[in-house]
């Protein structure tokens, strides 16, 4: 998983090919240490390598929304594959976090 800054996107992550309990631990963890010293930003999750992400990576999601103050903007969730934009849709978290497509951005 590689995690950075960007002054101009916030945190972007970019998770392995698995976004799963180990996976989104970690992610929790990394951008804890990422909002202390940089405050609250945009983050963006870019899921470009991600194949699979199951209910604990799911979960990380929910745990990192709940991290951020209510003013903060929406996580953006970038590059999903088909199987894990269904996935967020199916669980309702289009309504959470702002997603986009290959073809959107």
């Amino acid at each position: 998983m590689q995690i950075k800054y960007d002054k101009d996107l916030g945190i972007v992550i970019r998770p392995d090919r698995l976004f799963d309990y180990m996976a989104g631990n970690e992610c929790i963890e990394k951008t804890e240490a990422y909002l202390r010293a940089h405050g609250c930003v945009q983050i963006t999750i870019d899921f470009r390598e991600t194949l699979f992400m199951d209910s604990s990576g799911i979960g990380a999601l929910i745990a990192l929304m709940h991290k951020l103050p209510p003013q903060s903007p929406a996580i953006r969730l970038i590059h999903p594959s088909k199987s894990i934009h269904k996935l967020i849709e199916v669980c309702c978290l289009h309504r959470l976090f702002a997603i986009e497509a290959e073809s959107d951005i």
